[in-house]
């Protein structure tokens, strides 16, 4: 459970860097990715206390 977790998260920031670098305006889609980073990363931390 915990390993799909983490793949899932690894997978998440992949995907936001990827967009990153696919889109040309980078400056608003950077600020975008870095929160959605920061609520995965709270999400992370949240479940595994949970646990």
């Amino acid at each position: 459970m915990m390993l799909l977790r983490l793949f899932l998260h690894l997978y998440l920031k992949m995907l936001c860097y990827v967009l990153s670098m696919l889109v040309e305006s980078q400056s608003c889609l950077k600020t975008l990715s870095w929160q959605l980073n920061l609520e995965i990363d709270v999400i992370m931390v949240f479940s595994c206390l949970n646990k």
